[in-house]
């Protein structure tokens, strides 16, 4: 939900899944809020900035992927007209707490390092696309090299039905043991099916 009244800007969102597909059960859980100012260029756009907390698990037998911002600081453009919304921006945070891994591959943690990314967001009665990269930059322990992630969320809602795709890109070094890092790259598709008000 983004919403923006007499200058102030706020954004939330909230997600939560269980299922199963080719890696057997699975779960997701995770949500953002960030609240700041956004300067009128018109009655309904304008530049913005809000800061706020982000944080997101997801995982099944062959991939497990976990970050927690208590901090992360948003600036851009935004258009709100009542169920349009057009948004894109940049993204930039520490990461308290997280991991990443893949299958039997390997991990690394993803502790005490700086988040950089850019997003956008297209909002409409009927369908929601949102997208965004970002990369975890060196960690205080584990290899020195970035972890890229990239996000894709499609959402149809054709009440009271609601469908949604999402693809999750991951991309980085892991520890495969006694600090050998190796290159991975895992890529997640899902399909949620839900209802809507």
């Amino acid at each position: 939900h983004y919403g923006t009244r007499s200058g102030l800007s706020g954004h939330f969102r909230a997600f939560g899944s269980i299922g199963g597909g080719s890696a057997g059960n699975e779960g997701s859980i995770g949500g953002a809020i960030d609240f700041g100012y956004r300067h009128a260029v018109t009655d309904v756009s304008g530049p913005f900035a809000r800061v706020g907390a982000n944080a997101m698990l997801i995982g099944n037998s062959r991939l497990f992927l976990s970050m927690f911002e208590p901090l992360q600081a948003r600036v851009g453009y935004q258009f709100l007209d009542g169920d349009t919304l057009i948004e894109a921006g940049l993204t930039g945070g520490v990461v308290a707490v997280g991991s990443y891994r893949a299958g039997d591959e390997g991990g690394r943690a993803l502790g005490q390092s700086a988040e950089l990314g850019a997003y956008a967001a297209l909002h409409l009665r009927a369908y929601r696309f949102d997208a965004g990269v970002s990369q975890l930059l060196e960690a205080t322990s584990g290899p020195s090299t970035p972890l890229d992630l990239v996000h894709l969320n499609l959402c149809g809602y054709l009440r009271p039905a609601a469908l949604c795709g999402k693809l999750l890109l991951a991309r980085g070094d892991v520890d495969i043991g006694q600090r050998v890092y190796r290159r991975l790259s895992s890529l997640y598709l899902g399909l949620t099916v839900g209802l809507t008000p």
